[in-house]
Protein backbone atom coordinates (compact mmCIF):
# COMPACT_ATOMS: atom_id res chain seq x y z
CA UNK A 1 0.00 0.00 0.00
CA UNK A 2 2.75 2.45 0.95
CA UNK A 3 4.60 1.53 -2.22
CA UNK A 4 1.57 2.43 -4.32
CA UNK A 5 1.19 5.79 -2.54
CA UNK A 6 4.89 6.61 -2.98
CA UNK A 7 4.70 5.59 -6.65
CA UNK A 8 1.59 7.75 -7.11
CA UNK A 9 3.22 10.75 -5.38
CA UNK A 10 6.43 10.38 -7.40
CA UNK A 11 4.45 10.22 -10.64
CA UNK A 12 2.46 13.32 -9.71
CA UNK A 13 5.60 15.11 -8.58
CA UNK A 14 7.29 14.27 -11.90
CA UNK A 15 4.28 15.57 -13.83
CA UNK A 16 4.21 18.78 -11.77
CA UNK A 17 7.92 19.37 -12.30
CA UNK A 18 7.62 18.80 -16.04
CA UNK A 19 4.64 21.15 -16.17
CA UNK A 20 6.44 23.87 -14.21
CA UNK A 21 9.63 23.52 -16.25
CA UNK A 22 7.55 24.14 -19.37
CA UNK A 23 5.97 27.20 -17.72
CA UNK A 24 9.30 28.55 -16.54
CA UNK A 25 10.98 28.10 -19.91
CA UNK A 26 8.14 30.06 -21.53
CA UNK A 27 8.49 32.81 -18.96
CA UNK A 28 12.24 33.15 -19.54
CA UNK A 29 11.71 34.51 -23.05
CA UNK A 30 9.06 36.91 -21.82
CA UNK A 31 11.30 38.16 -19.00
CA UNK A 32 14.18 38.70 -21.44
CA UNK A 33 11.85 40.57 -23.79
CA UNK A 34 10.59 42.71 -20.93
CA UNK A 35 14.19 43.42 -19.88
CA UNK A 36 15.05 44.60 -23.41
CA UNK A 37 11.97 46.82 -23.55
CA UNK A 38 12.71 48.34 -20.14
CA UNK A 39 16.32 48.98 -21.17
CA UNK A 40 15.08 50.82 -24.26
CA UNK A 41 12.63 52.84 -22.16
CA UNK A 42 15.42 53.72 -19.72
CA UNK A 43 17.62 54.95 -22.58
CA UNK A 44 14.72 56.94 -24.05
CA UNK A 45 13.98 58.59 -20.70
CA UNK A 46 17.65 59.49 -20.26
CA UNK A 47 17.79 61.17 -23.68
CA UNK A 48 14.46 62.89 -23.03
CA UNK A 49 15.67 64.22 -19.67
CA UNK A 50 18.87 65.51 -21.28
CA UNK A 51 16.89 67.28 -24.01
CA UNK A 52 14.54 68.86 -21.47
CA UNK A 53 17.52 70.01 -19.42
CA UNK A 54 19.17 71.50 -22.52
CA UNK A 55 15.94 73.24 -23.53
CA UNK A 56 15.55 74.63 -20.00
CA UNK A 57 19.12 75.96 -20.01
CA UNK A 58 18.60 77.60 -23.42
CA UNK A 59 15.37 79.20 -22.17
CA UNK A 60 17.07 80.49 -19.01
CA UNK A 61 19.95 81.94 -21.03
CA UNK A 62 17.47 83.69 -23.32
CA UNK A 63 15.63 85.13 -20.31
CA UNK A 64 18.92 86.30 -18.80
CA UNK A 65 19.84 87.93 -22.11
CA UNK A 66 16.45 89.68 -22.20
CA UNK A 67 16.97 90.97 -18.64
CA UNK A 68 20.46 92.21 -19.52
CA UNK A 69 19.08 93.97 -22.62
CA UNK A 70 16.36 95.66 -20.58
CA UNK A 71 18.84 96.76 -17.89
CA UNK A 72 21.18 98.09 -20.57
CA UNK A 73 18.29 100.05 -22.15
CA UNK A 74 17.37 101.50 -18.76
CA UNK A 75 20.96 102.56 -18.10
CA UNK A 76 21.48 104.08 -21.56
CA UNK A 77 17.99 105.51 -21.96
CA UNK A 78 16.64 106.19 -18.47
CA UNK A 79 12.93 106.98 -18.32
CA UNK A 80 11.90 110.55 -17.81
CA UNK A 81 10.52 110.78 -14.32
Amino acid sequence: MADAIVKFLLLNLKQLLLYHVDLLSGVKGQVESLHRELSLMKAFLKVSREKRTSARIIQQEKQEGDVKDNVFKLVIYPPDI
